[in-house]
């Protein structure tokens, strides 16, 4: 039966099993919706993910990444659900317009995908396009449905197109999603104290906080020994000021440039003109300055370098 186009899709009463194949990406894309709105279809399953396989084949970028969808699948209940039709709208018009195709251009474009899938060893391992020649091949070949009767299978295009034209205009539909926090910056609270994200807990939209305050010196963000959390609402979180990272500094460099500083203005005082050489002087100062952060990344590329390459605190990983 066509659904009514008009009315809104149902809410998802179990998110987190569906949530649970969002995370397998555009792989389980069709599975999911048909589980959630065309219960034990098994074509329009296979269907869908011909039409997955074969847009992200001719638009990789369309494709979405491991940890893109992490970050909107955190919690289990319906907004993640919302999240996840968000993120996947611009591959469900893909496919659906790709459905819409003339007859004739939309065999032909899946029979060059097919092609390709059979000939290409990493396509054919690819849980999204590992079964594409063979559907594709089922599809379009002749089977005997009475004595004398011979036709194709053929593709369940109306059920699709009916599905993903329902999927889009629900996703589009939606209020926009807010911006995702950022793990790298500096939060201040209402009541002054500093934090950053540690991680999000599992118990809906709540954000772990780790305290951090500044040494004035050298301008780094440090936590505290005991390495203590507060949860906080992610809504809450939004709310904070975000505090930017200032350059690293090293106290004597620090002196020294407050030093050349109140040198060049006393000069210029006293002599009525700046210095010849002021402004040389002023960018040899700043890339003095830039010393400690660049120190600092260095030493991290190297710690994170060794970390791939196995080595961690001295010893070979086994």
């Amino acid at each position: 039966m066509t659904r009514d186009l008009r009315s809104p899709l149902p809410l998802s009463t179990s998110p987190e099993y569906y949530l649970r194949l969002a995370r397998k990406g555009a792989a389980a894309r069709g599975q999911l919706l048909v589980e959630r709105y065309r219960p034990s279809d098994v074509r329009l399953e296979e269907y869908l993910r011909l039409l997955y396989g074969a847009v992200i084949f001719n638009t990789p970028a369309l494709d979405l990444e491991p940890h893109v969808l992490s970050l909107v699948v955190r919690t289990e209940d319906q907004r993640a659900l919302d999240n996840v039709d968000r993120l996947f709208n611009l591959l469900d018009r893909a496919a659906l317009a790709f459905a819409s195709l003339d007859g004739p251009t939309h065999t032909e474009r899946l029979i060059t995908y097919a092609n390709h899938v059979e000939h290409t060893g990493a396509l054919r391992s690819h849980p999204l396009h590992q079964f594409a020649d063979m559907q594709v091949s089922n599809a379009l070949r002749s089977h005997r449905i009475s004595s004398d009767v011979m036709r194709a299978v053929g593709f369940p295009r109306a059920a699709a197109v009916d599905l993903l034209t329902a999927v889009v205009r629900h996703a589009e539909a939606l209020p926009p999603a807010p911006p995702a926090l950022n793990r790298e910056a500096i939060y201040r609270g209402p009541d002054g104290s500093h934090y950053v994200i540690d991680s999000y807990t599992s118990r809906g939209l709540l954000v772990l906080l780790r305290p951090v305050s500044q040494d004035p010196d050298t301008r780094e963000w440090k936590q505290p020994r005991d390495r203590s959390t507060v949860e906080v609402p992610e809504d809450t979180v939004r709310q904070y000021t975000v505090v930017p990272r200032e350059p690293l500094a090293d106290p004597r460099i620090t002196r020294l440039g407050t030093l050349v500083r109140d040198l060049l203005a006393a000069y210029e005082t006293a002599a009525g003109h700046p210095l010849g050489s002021a402004k040389e002087i002023r960018a040899a100062l700043a890339a003095v300055e830039a010393i400690p952060g660049e120190t600092r990344a260095r030493q991290y590329s190297a710690w994170s370098a060794g970390n791939r390459n196995g080595y961690s605190r001295g010893r070979r990983r086994r």
